[in-house]
């Protein structure tokens, strides 16, 4: 599922905000980011069913890996953003913050 993170808010593209815990939102960096929440193939009534929740449930969250495919508006050639997406999903201290390429 589509999230996009602007710095300090997790969104869907339709703009509409995505009910994360803190601790899910504290690990991302203030940097805007584009990639997916994730839980595994063929799951994505249930992964839905965990982001759509108003009230987050904590324990369904922990099964949740945002995983990181582009730096919006980065300057830089494809290469040169990827370096950086990767540094940021290694610095977040975030074991579900991944880069994806």
């Amino acid at each position: 599922m589509r999230a996009i993170w602007d710095g300090e808010t997790l969104r869907f593209r339709s703009g509409k905000q995505i009910n994360a815990p803190k601790w899910f939102v504290d690990g991302l960096p203030k940097t805007p980011l584009d990639g997916e929440l994730w839980i595994g193939r063929g799951t994505f009534e249930r992964l839905s069913g965990i982001v759509r929740k108003e009230v987050p449930d904590d324990a369904e969250w922990r099964q949740v890996r945002y995983m990181l495919f582009e730096l919006p508006g980065a300057p830089g050639d494809f290469d040169t953003r990827l370096a950086r997406l990767r540094s940021l999903a290694d610095t977040a201290g975030a074991p579900w913050v991944q880069a994806v390429p």
